[in-house]
């Protein structure tokens, strides 16, 4: 009882889950299970993941208005944000879904695709060829 108290008082006091962790040694998962049954709110997963970097924000998120408008505006897929700007496709999905953007489903994208003249490959069509 003891440990549940202590890693739920640096939680409180501003520790990062992980940071508990390696503290309290109490994995994050019971932790997380500890903090909804005592009635304690969780801290955005964007301000956790900015003090765990220690200020620096995690990749995407310092491009987040960027890839906002680039795809709402400019009508780009997340591969096009992705080569636009270095890094990976699942990094600007996951960037742009963790904060609130909808991303387009499979039909509209290949609507959208077909009229820019871009043709999009079926991700069946690359696994099959890597099974080669």
């Amino acid at each position: 009882m003891a440990e549940r108290k202590y890693a739920i008082q640096l939680y409180v006091s501003g520790f990062t889950l992980r940071e508990v962790r390696r503290v309290s040694g109490v994995s994050e998962s019971t932790l997380r299970g500890w903090l909804a049954a005592e009635g304690i709110p969780r801290r955005d997963r964007t301000e956790e993941s900015i003090k765990a970097s220690k200020g620096v924000p995690r990749r995407g998120y310092e491009h987040l208005d960027e890839m906002a408008r680039l795809y709402y505006d400019e009508q780009m897929c997340t591969t096009e944000i992705a080569e636009h700007m270095g890094m990976h496709q699942t990094t600007v999905a996951y960037t742009l879904r963790n904060h609130g953007y909808v991303l387009r489903d499979r039909p509209e994208t290949m609507v959208l695709a077909h009229a820019k003249g871009r043709k999009l490959v079926s991700p069946n069509f690359i696994y099959s060829q890597r099974k080669k």
